[in-house]
């Protein structure tokens, strides 16, 4: 149990600069071989659970196309190529919602999709933030701004209102270990 899967060959068959899709020839250690495993290469992304002075969660809303819909998080971006994950935290929570905060903590690194993505996101929790500034969107970013209460977001996790995965588990985390 918990053995490495061998990589015989890996050809990418898409690339972006969001993510790259490899395919991959593995051999299980069973010594099966398996010819096409798809794989996505994400960039690092940084997942920011903001708490205002007072005591609320801010909160990202807008349409996200691979779910079809439109969706609330916490605010999120790419971590860029040798950037750190405070600085990427500073920089995507000043760009999506305007705000900074007086004091930002690691929290945990999740996987995207352990099972098809190396993508990982990395928390960190944001307090003492003050909404200060316009946002600074990317011309594909149409971003509404939401704030919960802690007993709000409780009921969004509850309820199922909230179902984007990294910031379910974070928000969880922020409710139950850091209130």
């Amino acid at each position: 149990m918990n053995k490495h899967w061998k990589t015989l060959k890996r050809e990418e068959v898409l690339g972006s600069p969001w993510y790259r899709v490899f395919k991959e020839t593995v051999q299980l250690p069973s010594g099966k071989v398996l010819d096409d495993y798809f794989v996505r290469d994400s960039a690092k992304a940084v997942l920011i659970v903001p708490r205002t002075t007072d005591g609320k969660f801010i909160m990202t809303k807008q349409y996200k196309h691979g779910a079809l819909q439109v969706v609330f998080e916490f605010p999120a971006g790419k971590i860029d190529e040798g950037e750190d994950v405070l600085a990427a935290a500073k920089r995507e929570l000043r760009e999506e919602t305007g705000a900074e905060a007086e004091k930002m903590s690691l929290g945990p690194i999740f996987f995207e999709d352990p099972t098809n993505s190396r993508g990982q996101i990395s928390v960190v929790f944001a307090e003492g933030v003050n909404l200060k500034y316009e946002q600074a969107l990317d011309d594909n970013e149409d971003i509404e701004i939401i704030t919960l209460s802690n007993n709000e977001l409780r009921k969004a996790l509850t309820n199922g209102e909230l179902r984007v995965a990294a910031s379910v588990a974070a928000g969880y985390m922020a409710i139950g270990v850091r209130s």
